[in-house]
């Protein structure tokens, strides 16, 4: 018998309609009619993995020509037509000057997931429009000279990540506490920043960054975070640490602050905690608790007030353990 020739065959899914899209009296049949009437040049796919901080703009587009990518960087105006992309799912404007946000962005509410905006402006103004992107789960303004965030930001239901590094911000609004899936906050470098009381009682958050601002005592309350760094700022204690700290956490660092003593309770319920940085503060001795916590692999506390004899102790002690100490 002849062998059977059994031929398969590939089947994709079928791709999404294409509308015609009309936006300043220009009509777009599609999203590389829109991307080819851009005012400057766009790369797609390229072969180079970009950078975290790409040099020029590049569209990611899928085998059915639609736009699911677009980072735009050092350009003088939005093009109108970048509203029309109807599959868009990450949009990222860079090192441009003086870049306004329209409310046209709530015409990609339905796909968009993700939106950075990186050094456009000295002093941003978020529309109303972008707190109706109810599918935003990453949201990025990082040195745009934001001032303050709406209490919009509310709407904001399926945020995961929010970051605000570089700022001007004083505060954050309290609504931001009732974002019910927001695990990561980034607030690094707001100078001007005093408190994170905003957070108090916020449940979902896992990861928080407020390292260079002017924050002088912890916020409360925070039942999950399993990393913390608040690194370079006015924190004297880490007093009500206990409150915000879960049998998850891994990793807090406090470097650069001036603590002068820890409270045997700030360090309850921290059995699996493995990174510490308290190097660069004003400790003259540690708590008995801080020996008995069960994964500690790194304890960071080099730059502090230890005596030779407190130093003794502390480098006894943890020869006991596992720990790797930097003094």
């Amino acid at each position: 018998d002849s062998p059977t020739t059994v031929t398969t065959t590939t089947t994709f899914p079928t791709p999404p309609p294409q509308r015609n899209c009309s936006i300043n009296g220009s009509v777009y049949t599609s999203d590389k009619q829109v991307i080819q009437s851009f005012p400057f040049h766009v790369s797609i796919n390229p072969s180079q993995p970009q950078q975290s901080s790409p040099r020029s703009s590049y569209a990611v587009v899928d085998m059915y020509g639609s736009v699911i990518e677009l980072n735009l960087v050092n350009i003088v105006n939005i093009p109108p037509a970048l509203f029309c992309l109807q599959n868009l799912q990450a949009l990222s404007l860079a090192d441009s000057i003086n870049l306004s946000i329209p409310p046209e962005i709530l015409r990609l509410g339905s796909t968009l997931k993700s939106f950075t905006a990186f050094n456009i402006s000295k002093s941003l103004f978020l529309p109303p429009a972008l707190f109706g992107m109810t599918l935003l789960s990453t949201l990025s303004i990082v040195n745009c000279g934001l001032e303050t965030i709406p209490e919009d930001i509310v709407y904001l239901s399926n945020l995961i990540e929010l970051t605000l590094d570089q700022n001007q911000l004083v505060t954050l609004p309290a609504t931001l506490g009732q974002l019910p899936s927001l695990t990561s906050l980034s607030v690094n470098s707001n100078l001007r920043l005093f408190s994170l009381d905003f957070l108090n009682g916020l449940k979902s958050l896992t990861t928080l960054r407020g390292s260079n601002c002017a924050i002088d005592h912890l916020p409360n309350n925070i039942y999950n975070l399993r990393t913390i760094e608040m690194n370079e700022n006015q924190l004297t204690s880490l007093d009500g640490l206990e409150t915000i700290t879960s049998v998850s956490s891994d990793s807090f660092s406090f470097r650069n602050n001036k603590i002068t003593s820890i409270s045997t309770g700030s360090l309850d319920n921290i059995e699996s905690l493995q990174y510490l940085d308290l190097s660069s503060n004003l400790l003259t001795t540690l708590p008995d608790s801080l020996y008995r916590i069960k994964n500690l692999q790194t304890l960071d506390i080099h730059n502090n007030n230890f005596n030779e004899k407190e130093t003794e102790w502390i480098q006894g002690l943890f020869r006991l353990t596992n720990t790797t100490i930097i003094m």
